[in-house]
This record gives structure tokens, sequence and C-alpha cells, in this order.
């Protein structure tokens, strides 16, 4: 919850960056926004002054990051999002979209590292095996090991989440045997 609260207030902080382009243009018209990328934009015809550059850039900043408040605001409505475990598999809601998965299904549960740039991030990892043939799940198996993953982590330690998930997939699979 606190990672979308984050997101939510950097989102404002920009759109209202956004706003105060839109209606100040003046204000901004001597920063870099007019002068090295607001040169390139003239230069392509698609404005005529740096005034215009500073309320198109201001736009653009309310629309992409107005649009990210949205999704953040959705996010936090209780029952929009989260993960649910069961006696016959789990489902992760996702912005009011649920995918199930059932116990027998799902191989084994791992801490895998995402790298990006000079940067990582570290998810839930494992198996699906209705998955396993598809595209997307082999690029994801050359990136991380595995072909699924957890989009979060509840709030628990991604360590933490890995063993949670362990234990239930065991006692369904392993107590069914």
């Amino acid at each position: 919850m606190s990672k979308w609260l984050r997101l939510l207030a950097i989102g404002i902080g920009f759109v209202a960056l956004g706003i105060a382009f839109i209606h100040s243009p003046g204000t901004f018209s001597d920063t870099w926004v007019a002068n090295g990328f607001g040169a390139v934009i003239i230069g392509l015809g698609l404005a005529h002054d740096t005034m215009q550059v500073v309320r198109e850039v201001g736009w653009a900043a309310v629309v992409f990051f107005g649009i990210g408040c949205l999704v953040s605001v959705l996010t936090l409505i209780p029952g929009t999002s989260g993960l649910t475990l069961g006696k016959e598999g789990f489902v992760i809601r996702n912005l009011f979209r649920r995918i199930s998965y059932q116990w027998p299904n799902v191989g084994e549960f791992a801490v895998v590292t995402i790298k990006y740039g000079a940067g990582s991030k570290k998810l839930v990892g494992f198996n699906d095996r209705l998955a396993a043939t598809s595209t997307g799940a082999a690029i994801n198996v050359k990136l991380t090991g595995r072909n699924s993953a957890l989009p979060d982590t509840y709030s628990l330690s991604v360590e933490d989440l890995a063993r949670l998930m362990t234990l239930w997939r065991e006692r369904v699979v392993l107590g069914s045997k």
C-alpha cells in the first residue's frame, strides 16, 4: 500500500507542475524545457515558440501522471488488488483483473531478480505448467529462471512471501498424495 501512496504523491506533484507549466509558461520559458528540448520540438515544427513547448510539456505531464494517479487510486480501493490463498490454489487480483492458479499446475516458488539498466527488482517467481509453452514464458525463463512471477509482495518481504507460497503449495500438493 505504501508503494501506491508514494506513487500517488509523486504523480500529484508532477500533475501540479504540469498545471503550472500550462498556466504560466512564461515562468518556465528560460528553463531546460524550453531551451534544449524546446529547440528540438520547434525544429521539428511541432511548436512555434518556447512558451508553446512549455505548455505542451505541461499537458503531457498532466495526462501521463494523471493516469498514474488514477491507477494508484484504483489500486488503493479495497478489493481491487491482492493475493488470496486457498485449498485449490491462489488468485491474484490486480486492478479488477483476476488470475487464478491451481496448486497442482504451479511449480516451486523462489526469489528471482529482474535486472534493468543499472537497477534490479526482486520478485517471487514460479513455474506455471499451463503457461510453459508461451512466448512470454520463454522470455521470463531466460530473464529469471521461472516462467511466471507474483506482481507484488503484498506487504511481506520477498523471502517471506516465497516461503509462505511454498508452504501452501506443499501442504496441498504433497498432502494430497
